[in-house]
């Protein structure tokens, strides 16, 4: 008999906007890059070439890092609470949360599965009352004996492809040998993984989106902020 599944992308589908991009205007906002004009630029071509599926993961990750290792990760961390609580928790898709409510309360597992940082992820995913090893996302190397983000990524990154590969690790993980895996996503770069699933919701797609989901017969819908 087969396992139900519940996945959801992060960005633009359980929150009505991008985790990422908002907190590298954050970071701007609160002077914690040193030179905040280049950093957005180059923040833009990063997001341009996401949007056009042609964004290297690694190279994003070492920009990003590098752009605020300055500061020690234990502040990060207290800055990346206040910044989820008040930027993120507002953006918080009200039908995202009710279906994974409802999924948990009949004991089905949910899942957030992400190409964002997961020091984002976690804590946005926790907001929906995912634990944090139902939370697959970019993993960044930490030295915590000099307390700082590493420019480097842990293990598999979970971007395009790679979202496959850290599902399966996980199903395996939880011997789930027959899952019915339930997508909801927004992004033309979760093709891979939307071939992969049973059932695929395109939520606020983009227009490349949903010209796929009107190819593949996906319903599409448009949710809303709590």
């Amino acid at each position: 008999m087969s396992q139900e599944v519940q996945v959801f992308d992060l960005d633009s589908t359980l929150i009505t906007g991008d985790s990422s991009r908002s907190w590298c205007q954050y970071l701007v906002e609160h002077g914690l890059v040193t030179d905040p004009k280049l950093f957005l630029a180059k923040e833009q071509e990063f997001d341009d070439q996401y949007q056009a599926g042609i964004l290297k993961v690694e190279d994003y990750v070492g920009f990003i890092v590098s752009s605020m290792n300055h500061t020690p990760y234990s502040k990060l961390c207290q800055i990346l609470d206040t910044y989820v609580e008040t930027v993120v928790k507002p953006m918080m898709c009200r039908e995202g949360l009710e279906i994974i409510e409802r999924s948990q309360r009949n004991q089905v597992p949910c899942l957030v599965i992400s190409a964002s940082a997961a020091y984002l992820v976690k804590r946005a995913a926790a907001l929906f009352g995912i634990p944090q090893e139902n939370v697959l996302a970019v993993e960044v190397a930490v030295d915590e004996q000099n307390d700082k983000l590493l420019p480097q990524i842990v293990g598999v990154p979970s971007f395009q492809q790679g979202k496959i590969t850290r599902l399966h690790m996980w199903l395996e993980g939880h011997q789930i040998t027959d899952p019915e895996i339930y997508f909801y996503t927004d992004s033309i770069n979760d093709l891979p993984l939307c071939h992969e699933a049973q059932h695929v919701f395109a939520i606020n797609p983009s227009k490349a989106m949903q010209q796929e989901a009107a190819r593949h017969n996906w319903p599409q819908a448009f949710w809303h902020a709590i």
